[in-house]
């Protein structure tokens, strides 16, 4: 699954070009979702193997992805890790350098950085992340301890507490 940001940032499309290429020598499906505002344009020719869409909850895909590429937003970093899919992570700006440097520092990730995105480094990077098992490793584990977790009882405890200190 190749994702951008839902508000395009210039140049982004840059990511999606790149991975869709690199993605068109493997025998896998791949799809790229792509908010409304992207110039489609500019990915060229799609190979067969692709499919582009606008809005797809991601988590009918995640289950059965290999694989996310991604410009390092945090949800979709946090879906891939909640879903146990290892990332090759492109950030192009805001708070994507400290998402990318935190899920790469994880080992759950490779990051490409911006000034790097070539189909030469988004290939290396897809390779070392489909073929090394650590990444899978890495966040298969970090997947079940999220699915442990009771997000909504631990908010509504914090809540309380403050609540009760007043």
């Amino acid at each position: 699954m190749i994702s951008l940001s839902t508000v395009p940032m210039g140049g982004e499309i840059a990511i999606a070009r790149s991975a869709l290429k690199v993605l068109a020598k493997k025998s896998v499906r791949t799809l790229l979702t792509l908010a409304p505002d992207y110039p489609r344009d500019e990915l060229g020719a799609l190979p067969p193997n692709a499919t582009v869409t606008g809005f797809v909850p991601h988590g009918r895909v995640l289950n059965y992805a290999a694989l996310v590429v991604s410009h390092a937003g945090h949800g979709i970093v946090m879906k891939g890790l909640q879903f146990g899919v290892p990332m090759v992570l492109l950030p192009w700006a805001r708070d994507q350098f400290g998402v990318a440097a935190r899920a790469e520092a994880l080992g759950v990730a490779a990051v490409v950085r911006r000034e790097n995105c070539s189909d030469e480094e988004v290939a290396a990077a897809i390779e070392r992340v489909l073929t090394e098992r650590i990444f899978l490793q890495k966040v298969s584990e970090l997947s079940r301890r999220l699915r442990q977790e009771n997000p909504e009882e631990c908010a509504c405890g914090y809540i309380e507490s403050i609540l009760s200190q007043g």
